[in-house]
């Protein structure tokens, strides 16, 4: 996944957060041009996840944004 994560002060660290299948957090990876990324996954179920992308700035200020829904479909 990817997001584009701007600040006027300059970005510190950007996460994905995820909620419901596979949940947890990952970090994700300046790619240049505020984007960042990271790889999700695997998923050992399939299920709705939810996905908020959280940033912080130099100073420790936090954002959030509103979450993104996906259905993960597992096949085995």
């Amino acid at each position: 996944m990817s997001a584009t994560v701007t600040d006027a002060g300059g970005v510190n660290r950007v996460a994905a957060r995820l909620y419901g299948v596979g949940g947890g957090e990952v970090n994700m990876a300046s790619v240049g041009g505020n984007v960042y990324r990271a790889e999700l996954g695997p998923f050992g179920s399939s299920g709705q996840l939810a996905i908020r992308v959280l940033a912080w700035d130099r100073a420790g200020n936090m954002a959030m944004s509103d979450p993104v829904t996906v259905n993960v479909l597992c096949i085995k």
